[in-house]
């Protein structure tokens, strides 16, 4: 419901909450703002000599000192402005291990590529080349092969079994390498999941980056490094048609690559703000590190109208914020992805945006439902 009152005061200390002297506190500020001026990330020459290497064995027409980062930062369907945060603080992990050719499954090369860790988040990528799909027409099962494979009872083909008609009986063995989707932890097998990301394939090399959950768990949590690997899985499809019935039968082998070294950036300005509505009271918590900002928004002592179920909520007649908009130096900041969560007599609102290189000015504005942006209800973050 829309209140008509404006902000009484503005806050005394923006950075309520966190106890530092005044010049900490200036620091901080200068950081998020940033005024301070920084080196821009140096890739060392051997890790250029190996990407160069890659790039030209696979063809990929992407500078060799860029890395995965900048080169999705080129592409219209990425956030830009994430992306080039990336490229200019991720460190160059520059790792490439090599899985040789097994039977009819090729060589692959995976070098993971570059990373950014903080301790609450995790952004990673990685180029994996000489993975092509390998098929071997002419498959016809055994007996015991028979027993072991699947009716296929969709009405649909998959894409590599395109142009093989039902007219006659035939039959394929496709084999295929590609990553597992997750990060596993070196020292407890950990899963660590993905939340988003992107890939493309560049004259047969997979260029791709992760964004993995936040806040992280906490066995990957505001750790000093974290050692992590990824799998490789090898998988040899066969499909046989016998002139009535499609069959298929699935053997897949997950290969474990070696550990590799992430270390922490720098520590994140962690800034919080607090204020009374008529409506409500909110509180806001906002971690901004090097290449994004993170807010979690708990608004407390709301209406009786807004104690529902997040899903009830959404779907009845009422005017209430469902989303917020980080406005930074009085621009819409882009937002990565968010979730709203029922709290104890509240509602939780948790948050990532992309930050731009400066921030002289950080806010938090309510978006509701019927009504839309409430700017008098403003968040002030960084006066």
């Amino acid at each position: 419901m829309k209140t008509n009152s404006s902000i009484a005061s503005s806050l005394n200390a923006r950075l309520s909450g966190v106890v530092m002297r005044d010049e900490v506190k200036a620091a901080v500020l200068n950081q998020v703002r940033g005024e301070k001026k920084h080196m821009k990330r140096k890739i060392s020459a051997a890790a250029v000599f190996a990407l160069a290497a890659l790039l030209l064995m696979t063809g990929v027409a992407v500078a060799a000192s860029a890395g995965v980062f900048e080169f999705f930062a080129q592409k219209s369907d990425t956030d830009q402005e994430l992306m080039n945060a990336l490229s200019q603080n991720a460190v160059n992990i520059g790792d490439t291990q090599t899985v040789p050719a097994d039977g009819a499954f090729p060589a692959a090369t995976f070098t993971m590529d570059q990373a950014f860790y903080d301790g609450e988040a995790l952004y990673l990528s990685y180029i994996l080349s000489g993975a092509e799909a390998v098929k071997e027409e002419g498959y016809v099962p055994t007996a015991e092969e028979q027993k072991n494979m699947e009716r296929w009872e969709e009405d649909w083909l998959p894409d590599e079994l395109a142009g093989y008609g039902n007219e006659k009986p035939w039959g394929v063995t496709i084999y295929t390498t590609y990553p597992g989707d997750g990060l596993y932890d070196a020292e407890s097998g950990e899963y660590l999941c993905p939340s988003m990301g992107n890939e493309d394939v560049i004259d047969g090399a997979l260029m791709s980056y992760f964004r993995f959950e936040r806040p992280l768990p906490d066995a990957f949590r505001n750790k000093e490094a974290l050692n992590l690997y990824y799998k490789l899985y090898r998988s040899a499809n066969s499909y046989y048609f016998d002139g009535e019935t499609l069959w298929v039968g699935y053997a897949r082998q997950a290969l474990n690559l070696s550990p590799v070294r992430i270390p922490k950036a720098h520590e994140n300005a962690v800034l919080t703000a607090s204020e009374k509505f008529d409506e409500y009271h909110a509180f806001a918590s906002v971690s901004v590190s090097q290449v994004d900002i993170r807010a979690e928004i708990l608004l407390t002592q709301i209406p009786d109208s807004w104690k529902q179920d997040w899903e009830t909520l959404y779907q009845m007649d009422c005017d209430f914020p469902y989303d917020y908009a980080l406005v930074i130096n009085g621009k819409e900041a882009a937002s990565v992805e968010g979730e709203l969560q029922d709290a104890p007599d509240g509602i939780k609102y948790v948050f990532t945006y992309s930050r731009p290189e400066s921030i002289q000015e950080l806010r938090l504005r309510p978006i509701y439902k019927l009504s839309g942006p409430h700017e008098n209800e403003d968040l002030v973050i960084v006066p």
